[in-house]
């Protein structure tokens, strides 16, 4: 990841993916990196509506980054 192109999105509350993961990858300046506030691994909050707007902010994510390819 450290010399890849491309998108990294993670959750804020990540256990997999901390401070420190963030601070390696943020050398690479090929790398549009978005934060997801309050979810997890799994993208995923507490309650429904928003983890549905969670999926819903990564769906346009990749809908523009699609867009940007074409």
């Amino acid at each position: 990841m450290l010399h890849s192109s491309g998108s990294v999105i993670y959750g804020s509350k990540d256990p997999l993916f901390g401070e420190e993961e963030h601070r390696q990858i943020m050398v690479n300046d090929q790398l549009q990196i978005t934060v997801i506030p309050d979810a997890d691994h799994a993208m995923e909050a507490s309650g429904t509506c928003k983890s549905l707007d969670i999926i819903s902010r990564i769906a346009k994510l990749y809908s523009d980054a699609l867009k940007r390819k074409a």
